[in-house]
């Protein structure tokens, strides 16, 4: 990498210590038992995908208001 140039024991061991974060994350998600209230907590990343549908919902809502007459045109402060 040129960011670590002449320094590859500082990238090694930053590349080592993510790669640990990131397997000791999974074991956590794994192993921990989660208590959940609705079988769709059961799914993972649930709640993200959820998320995601959301926010596409909205944009989609605010394509249709704008398209329905709520844009105005540019010079109509002028």
């Amino acid at each position: 990498m040129v960011i670590f140039k002449g320094k590859e024991k500082t990238y090694r061991s930053l590349v080592i210590s993510c790669f640990v974060l990131v397997l000791l994350a999974l074991i956590e998600f794994t192993l921990k038992e989660k208590k959940v209230h609705f079988r769709v907590e059961k799914i993972p990343s649930f709640y993200s995908i959820l998320g995601f549908i959301c926010a596409y919902i909205i944009i989609l809502i605010t394509n249709l208001a704008k398209k329905a007459g709520l844009k105005q045109k540019e010079d109509y402060y002028d």
